[in-house]
């Protein structure tokens, strides 16, 4: 009885180096016994012939290593050779035997693209958001800035005028630079009206980063002086939409909000805020929040970036911060509830919550894959088993074990890089429907490119499948009997009593899997229809409508006065009621789906000393009586705002059930007093 030859290990059909070296010597060996042979023959003694012939040899060692290189050489060539025609050879017949059953090959290759897809586009999220370097100057010093609470140190707050110039003065930062809240530009030119998302920085903002205007330049601290001329800086996106592209758009006076701003240049495609998406920015002058001592200290409105200090450590920038909040307490005993600013890298304030939710989609993909993978081993396997013939009659003409498993490597590696080459495919689109499913949670950090670093991933990805799929196939498929195998009573070989065995394991591993997965998505399906019939608290539905509108800054000079600017609003909401079918108009300042609430800390009259704000400080906005009967949000008590709650009336304010239960539970809080 022949059977195929069973080791670990292919063995090697090359020589090694010392092998070589030996048969180099071996060589010239016999080449000086030939010559000292010959001297003997013409009457030179044998002593003396062996001396003359090693003399008229020459250089023996450089010959040595000179003759070792040569054939060493050679036996790269020749093995470099034989492998591209074993491997050509190989792909050949993977090809053939692909063609002889497409429907294998067709099934194959979907579910390896969809899985090398999926983790494909993940990964390319994943790459940019959480690997990539941010693509400013050094940005593992940058910092984003924070203003502190007493005995919260996880708060997010934001800062006042004061607070940016204590931490300016500080060592522990090289630069600092304020901006502002997010602010709704009204342009205005000969095509309508558009609405351009805008932000304040002060002058450093952009040096800080160390990023620089495509065409023109960046805003500056000459851009903040009393005397400066009005200025703004455009995204390129936001030149390429509304002055398509004009190189010559610098120095060119633009309308916004009613008053005139000259372009002083345009970012480059690939720059990215780091605060939130702004297509243009204007300066941000502290000089005008700091003409009021007390509101320069109180009014907490900014926000910044710094770069710290070379040679700054953690502890020792947070000693900085601590002594900075002290000095602050001791020059204004009424800011005691004010703790030191919180500085976080800045990749972490971008980044946010995102990267447990990106890391988890991250692993749903590879477990699918995963899935794939052992799909693919299970339909191998059964392949394998038809093939034994084929691979017996191969064996039997001389092909070694290693032959052939190479062989069926070779098949899927072909496989897996064709199925790779669909995934990327794929991954272009899917990468497009991960990113704008995610739009509202991802950070803006651009354009996310299928580069080569991506592709390099892919083909890894690819070719670890393949081994992962292909390897135990290959390897249980090349064990059998020859006798048995190429006769007709073959139903009791070892080798499939091995395979079955092997089939059962993929078969469990393949079920566990899935279950692990179904589970998974059985959970997360839960949680979304729970979220569905919890709501969001207020009305959603399609008769609900809403627009922007921003008085622009000749509108405000315009009105003067604050009550002025509410006889505006008053008329405005009129007229929208008097349209048809508008049955109610509610007015907010900021919409509760567009986020960027204020924020502001608050303490509770007749309580001795009150910490217990939420560590963001309590976010409000400033809203019309019919606001809340819009929305359709309910009353749990008290009152709703009336007409009669305008200036000159005693203040009053609602507050959420959320903040009810927190600052007064088991009890009402409505006639309570709060000093914000």
């Amino acid at each position: 009885m022949r059977q195929l030859p069973n080791r670990p290990f292919p063995r090697l059909t090359w020589r090694s180096a010392e092998r070589i070296q030996a048969d180099v010597d071996e060589e010239i060996g016999f080449e000086l016994d030939m010559r000292t042979a010959e001297l003997v023959k013409e009457g030179v003694p044998e002593a003396d012939a062996r001396a003359r012939a090693v003399a008229e040899f020459g250089d023996m060692e450089h010959t040595r290593r000179y003759c070792a290189e040569l054939d060493r050489e050679g036996e790269r060539e020749e093995r470099h050779t034989e492998w591209l025609a074993g491997v050509r050879q190989d792909a050949l017949l993977a090809w053939r035997g692909m063609r002889r059953t497409p429907g294998f090959a067709l099934v194959v290759l979907a579910m390896l693209s969809l899985g090398i897809g999926a983790n494909t586009a993940v990964f390319s999220v994943v790459r940019k958001v959480l690997l990539d370097q941010l693509p400013y100057r050094q940005p593992d010093q940058l910092l984003r800035l924070y203003g502190g609470a007493a005995g919260q140190p996880n708060a997010r707050g934001m800062l006042s005028a004061s607070d940016i110039e204590a931490l300016r003065q500080s060592r522990a930062f090289a630069s600092i630079a304020p901006f502002g809240n997010s602010a709704g530009y009204t342009f205005v030119s000969d095509r309508g009206a558009d609405i351009w998302q805008g932000m304040s920085v002060g002058g450093g903002f952009f040096r800080l980063l160390g990023v620089q205007a495509l065409i023109g330049r960046a805003i500056d601290e000459r851009d903040a002086g009393p005397d400066a001329t009005p200025v703004v800086l455009l995204s390129y996106g936001l030149w390429q939409r509304s002055f398509g592209g004009d190189s010559s758009i610098v120095g060119r006076g633009v309308q916004l909000n009613g008053r005139t701003r000259t372009i002083i240049g345009v970012m480059p495609p690939d720059f990215i805020s780091p605060t939130f998406t702004a297509e243009a920015w204007t300066p941000l002058d502290l000089r005008l929040l700091g003409r009021d001592p007390a509101a320069a200290r109180r009014t907490h409105v900014l926000r910044a970036i710094a770069r710290e200090a070379d040679g700054m450590t953690t502890p020792r920038l947070r000693s900085e911060l601590d002594a900075i909040a002290r000095r602050a307490r001791d020059e204004d005993p009424e800011s005691r509830d004010a703790g030191p600013a919180v500085a976080v890298p800045l990749r972490d304030a971008m980044v946010g919550d995102v990267r447990p939710a990106l890391l988890v989609v991250m692993g749903a993909a590879a477990l699918v894959l995963l899935i794939a993978c052992v799909n693919v081993a299970g339909l191998f396997l059964s392949r394998g088993r038809a093939r034994r013939r084929e691979l017996a009659v191969r064996a039997a003409l001389g092909a070694g074990r290693a032959r052939l498993v190479r062989q069926l490597l070779t098949e899927s590696a072909m496989i897996g890089i064709a199925g790779g080459a669909i995934g990327v495919a794929l991954a272009f689109g899917l990468k497009r429907i991960l990113v704008g499913a995610a739009a509202l949670v991802l950070p803006a950090l651009g354009d996310v490119p299928i580069d080569a670093g991506v592709l390099g991933f892919a083909l890894a990805v690819s070719l670890l499948s393949a081994v992962a799929f292909g390897l135990v196939p290959a390897i249980v498929g090349t064990r059998f009997d020859l006798h048995h195998t190429l006769g007709e009573s073959s139903r009791g070989a070892s080798g499939g009593r091995v395979s079955a065995s092997m089939g059962q394991a993929l078969v469990v591993g393949q079920v566990a899997l899935a279950v692990v997965l179904l589970i998974g998505a059985g959970l997360l399906g839960r949680t979304l229809v729970t979220l569905e019939h919890a709501g969001v608290g207020f009305d959603t539905g399609p008769d609900v409508l809403t627009a922007r509108v921003n008085l622009s800054s000749a509108s405000i000079e315009k009105y003067g006065s604050a009550a002025n600017r509410t006889v505006f609003y008053d008329e405005f909401a009129r007229r929208i009621r008097g349209v048809s079918g508008v049955r109610a108009v509610g007015m907010i300042d900021v919409s509760p789906w567009n986020g960027g609430t204020g924020a502001r800390l608050f303490a509770i009259e007749g309580r001795a000393e009150s910490t217990d704000w939420r560590e963001d400080g309590a976010a409000y906005s400033i809203a019309s009586e019919e606001y809340f009967a819009v929305l359709g949000i309910p009353l749990r008590r008290g009152r709703w705002f009336t007409s009669q709650d305008r200036a000159g009336a005693p203040l009053v304010a609602l507050v959420s059930d959320g903040l009810a239960r927190r600052y007064w539970p088991g009890a009402s809080p409505v006639g309570a007093r709060v000093r914000i």
